[in-house]
């Protein structure tokens, strides 16, 4: 956590709450398929939704698909593969094109070039692939050498994003930045205060775009420098956070909203 930050306020009854998943609600894991989210958080979820209206949402560099098996939240609004697919709170589903053979491309090189005995990791998220190395952070140099073959072999419609031990090529001009912007203009989120909670580079985009619309921004466990303005020291942090914050807004139900 970058203790220059000061930890978050608690957000009122006209918030718009907007979470990033692995390293932030949950602990990251080696093998990203074992991730979990506990029962008792999914009920502070759904508690704290409720409290809301409706007003909160998942936005992840993972599928929906994906998130829904992890999360089991019916309706939640949802912005999958870093803003490559969404999902709005009333259940209306969208996502951007995507280039299947040149991600077929990308994949046969990088399971020519990378030895996944090793503990590498190659995922193929349909429109993206993340190149892993969070179980040998010592070969993150030539995972880097490899990712920048998949850009040359991509072409110029796709960007390379650095995560936490991983990086993925991902079509360009699309962020979690947009993802948010495009849930904030859908119900019951437009008109709302937006709060943005993450804690990787990935999630710097989002922190920027709350930014510009005047809402509230988080980084989780952070010690670089990032556009947040404020933090928490772990997921776990962040799931007293939500505790404290049903309580507050469980005293104010009557009031206005602020």
């Amino acid at each position: 956590m970058d203790q220059r930050l000061p930890k978050p306020a608690l957000p009122g009854r006209n918030a718009a709450l907007l979470f990033d998943l692995d390293g932030t609600l949950v602990p990251f894991a080696d093998d990203p398929s074992r991730v979990a989210l506990p029962d008792e958080l999914r009920r502070i979820l759904v508690h704290v939704r409720d409290l809301l209206d409706g007003a909160l949402g998942i936005i992840s560099g993972r599928g929906i698909d994906d998130l829904d098996a992890i999360v089991q939240i019916p309706r939640i609004a949802a912005a999958g593969l870093h803003g490559g697919e969404w999902r709005t709170a009333d259940g209306q589903r969208a996502e951007l094109p995507i280039h299947r053979p040149i991600i077929e491309a990308a994949l046969r090189h990088a399971h020519h070039r990378m030895d996944t005995r090793s503990g590498l990791l190659i995922e193929d998220k349909g429109s993206s692939i993340a190149l892993h190395f969070r179980q040998c952070p010592d070969k993150r140099e030539s995972v880097e050498q490899v990712a920048f073959d998949l850009l040359r072999i991509s072409g110029s419609g796709f960007e390379l994003q650095q995560g936490n031990c991983v990086i993925e090529l991902k079509p360009a001009g699309v962020d979690k930045g947009t993802a948010l912007h495009r849930l904030m203009e859908s119900t019951p989120f437009q008109g709302r205060n937006p709060w943005f909670i993450g804690d990787d580079r990935t999630d710097e985009h989002a922190f920027e775009c709350v930014n510009r619309l005047g809402g509230s921004s988080v980084v989780v466990g952070s010690r670089r420098p990032t556009a947040a303005r404020a933090a928490l020291a772990n997921p776990n942090s962040v799931r007293r956070w939500l505790g404290r914050m049903i309580v507050n807004l469980d005293t104010t139900a009557g009031d206005s909203p602020a």
